[in-house]
This record gives C-alpha cells, sequence and structure tokens, in this order.
C-alpha cells in the first residue's frame, strides 16, 4: 500500500489533471485538504512540496501555492514593439506599476550605451509588469529604461501605467527603427528578487537593449529582469 503522503500526492495530481484545478488555481489551504483528505498537515505539506519539486505547483510567500501555468511566451526577441502591444497582440491583460520616474546625470552603462558624453542627464523610468490572472499576478517583467534627457524632458509629466515607452516617444516624433539586444541569464541581486518576488536563488533572463531612430542615434537604453520559471523566447531568423 502506498505511504500517505503518495496517496494525498495521487489526490492532487487527479485534481490538476481532470481540470479541476486549472492552470493558474489557487489550491486549498494545507488545513482543509488535510481535513478533506483525513490525514495530517505534515502529510499534505509533504505531497505538496513534491508536486512544488515536480513542477506542477509553485508557491507564493504570504499567498498560498497555485497551479503552475506554462511558460509565458516573450517576442521581443524576434520583433520590435512596446511589451503592452506585443502583451495585447496575444490576448494578454497588462498592468504596470510604475516604480521611479526620476532625471539623473548618466552613469557608465547609460553614457556608453546612448553615447553620451560629458554631464548629460538621462531620464530613468523603472516599471513592473504583470499580466493578468498568471502566475498568481507576480511580476513577469522589472524593466529599468533611460532616454537622454535633452531629447525628451517631457517624459517626466507622463502617466506610464497607461502608456507605453515607445507610445511617448512616437508622440514627440522619435521613433525607434532599430534595437540591438543582448541575453543573458544571470542570479539577481536581492532588491532584483524581492520586486519579482521570487528566490534570490532562482535564474532571471537578463535582456538589455538599446533603441535606435533611423539614423542610428541611440534614443533608449533599457535592463529587463524576466524570471526564468516562467518566461521563454521567441527568436526568428530568415536567410
Amino acid at each position: 500500500m502506498k505511504a500517505l503522503h503518495l496517496q494525498a500526492e495521487d489526490f492532487l495530481m487527479e485534481r490538476i489533471h481532470s481540470g479541476q484545478w486549472p492552470p493558474g488555481t489557487q489550491i486549498p489551504p494545507e488545513t482543509e485538504l488535510a481535513a478533506e483528505l483525513g490525514v495530517s498537515r505534515p502529510t499534505i505539506r509533504q505531497a505538496m512540496a513534491r508536486l512544488v519539486s515536480n513542477g506542477y505547483l509553485v508557491r507564493i510567500k504570504g499567498r498560498g501555492s497555485f497551479v503552475k501555468q506554462s511558460k509565458l511566451l516573450h517576442r521581443s526577441t524576434s520583433m520590435l514593439s512596446s511589451y503592452r502591444m506585443e502583451s495585447e497582440r496575444q490576448g494578454l491583460r497588462i498592468s504596470t506599476q510604475v516604480l521611479c520616474l526620476k532625471t539623473e546625470y548618466a552613469k557608465e552603462d547609460a553614457m556608453r550605451n546612448l553615447n553620451l558624453t560629458g554631464k548629460a542627464k538621462v531620464s530613468v523610468l523603472t516599471r513592473l509588469r504583470r499580466i493578468n490572472g498568471y502566475n498568481g499576478d507576480r511580476p513577469v517583467v522589472l524593466t529599468t529604461v533611460h532616454v537622454p534627457f535633452n531629447r525628451f524632458p517631457e517624459l517626466q509629466d507622463m502617466d506610464f501605467t497607461q502608456i507605453s515607452l515607445y507610445e511617448a516617444l512616437e508622440q514627440k516624433g522619435l521613433y525607434v527603427k532599430h534595437a540591438s539586444r543582448e541575453l543573458e541569464a544571470i542570479m539577481p541581486q536581492p532588491e532584483i528578487a524581492e520586486l519579482l518576488q521570487i528566490s534570490q536563488f532562482e535564474p532571471v533572463l537578463l535582456i538589455r537593449s538599446i533603441g535606435k531612430l533611423s539614423n542610428g542615434t541611440p534614443i533608449e537604453y533599457s535592463e529587463s529582469y524576466y524570471p526564468a520559471g516562467c518566461s521563454k523566447f521567441q527568436i526568428e531568423t530568415d536567410r
């Protein structure tokens, strides 16, 4: 006869495979499941730990356990459009939280990637994006973008919960026609992991991007962090 925690695991798996708990569903608390099955909480906890380890459940601190959803497909590596537009094309509803919008003297990375010299200023915009109903509403990307202040000082007054950066640039007559993007898998700094609501030991995919105008002038430099556990990217090439 199977051990109790394996029987509990089978019960939970049946709920998932039958569709009773579709992807994204928050499953009942341990106490409720233990009472339903007539077993102890440690038994349920052990069964759930196995399902987390095997990729069927995901735990979100302070919120509970959810049936894991398939990885979110990002097309930013194969097309040039705003994240908002990319998400809407897939029928996804996006919400944006602006963490920071400020002006500062450009640091080394921004200076180099935007071809700035001297004591140049940049507008710095940091946003968290969520896909409504996906992954327990945890953030799916954290992005910080730098724009030369002298090219677009009005950027400071815009509401980036309602408009994308590309839309804002186009209102100014600045059209991004080319982007150079670099993707790297890294371990996040503690503050990045905290904002993305993931473990510091869970890798993230970092995309550094330089957007350029038709004449080759850099107009925006960004760094975007995607949790690797829920992200995949599409890359298209022609010959």
